[in-house]
Order: structure tokens, then C-alpha cells, then sequence
């Protein structure tokens, strides 16, 4: 459904989730004031966010480099990632805000592997490449991503491990 224009009633919910979803919406201060009208008072909001440093954030932003620049009223969806960012999306909304940052291992068998996996089951992925590779410039994005898993492998076994960082937000709206 579309996250700046939910179909549902104010207040009507005691818990509103998102787990790396809500950020792909182009517009995060309208999003982030929906968050806020469909919870009610005393409700928490919980998002899991990407950040922009950790490596979800390095593989938007490599494909950003490839890709046409999003319309101007678009932001970018690792800001949901950013302590202040969040901060200013919600400083008018009633909602007090926790924050914290946490990462989950990204384990596979090899850089390699892992962009396979993201170039035919990750959404992002699956549209820049359908795009790029029409475009003739996929193979180069997809070296850069290749490199970025390597120079971020944390693995000393010939595996792949690269730890994702992403943003909790708890909001407990007012």
C-alpha cells in the first residue's frame, strides 16, 4: 500500500511496524506523519531502517551512481537510517523517540554469491539491474558491488561475512 497515504482511520492502531520497508516511500516527512496519525495515543511506532554507512547504504549508493537521480522530492531511503534525520521527521508529530543501531551478519559463500542472491530476490537490486543491464552498464555496477562485500568480508575462512547495520526507531506517540 501506498505509506504516505494510508488507508486507514487516525488512531486506529496500537502498534505500527515496518522492517526495512517504509523507507523506500520518496517521501519521508509525509510517510513519517502518517506513521504518526494512525497511531494512537500511547500506540509505538517500530521501524527497522538501513543506514546510510553500513552496507546496505554502500549498495545504494553504488547503484544510485548508475541509476537516473530520483525526482526532487524524493529522499533518499538510507536517511531513514540517520539518527537526526528521524529526529526532524518526527519533532512535530507528538511521538518521543528511541533510537538505537544493531546489525544482523550477511553470511554466504562468497561476494559473489551474495550479489547473485541480491540481483535475483531483492527488489532494489532486481530493478537496477533489470534497468542497467538494458542500459549496457550492469556488469560494471555489479563489479563495484562485488568489490564493496569484499573490502567489507569480516570472514577469515574464504567465506563471506559483512556486518548490515540498520536503525531501530521506537517512537511512543504522546
Amino acid at each position: 500500500m501506498d505509506a504516505e497515504a494510508l488507508p486507514f482511520e487516525d488512531a486506529g492502531f496500537d502498534r505500527v511496524l515496518s522492517a526495512f520497508g517504509v523507507q523506500f516511500a520518496p517521501r519521508h516527512q509525509q510517510t513519517a506523519a502518517e506513521l504518526a496519525r494512525v497511531c494512537a495515543p500511547g500506540g509505538l511506532i517500530a521501524l527497522a531502517n538501513w543506514t546510510p554507512e553500513g552496507q546496505v547504504g554502500d549498495l545504494f549508493e553504488i547503484m544510485g551512481a548508475y541509476l537516473p537521480a530520483p525526482p526532487p522530492y524524493a529522499s533518499p531511503p538510507a536517511r531513514w537510517g540517520d539518527e537526526e534525520h528521524v529526529r526532524a521527521l518526527f519533532a512535530a508529530s507528538g511521538v518521543e523517540l528511541e533510537l538505537d543501531r544493531a546489525t544482523v551478519a550477511l553470511d554466504y559463500d562468497s561476494a559473489e554469491h551474495y550479489v547473485s542472491f541480491m540481483e535475483t530476490t531483492y527488489g532494489p537490486t532486481i530493478k537496477a539491474r533489470e534497468r542497467l543491464t538494458a542500459e549496457g552498464t550492469w556488469d560494471a555496477c555489479r563489479r563495484e558491488l562485488v568489490e564493496m562485500m569484499e573490502h567489507r568480508n569480516e570472514a577469515t575462512d574464504g567465506r563471506l561475512r559483512v556486518p548490515a547495520e540498520y536503525l531501530i526507531v521506537l517512537g511512543r506517540k504522546r
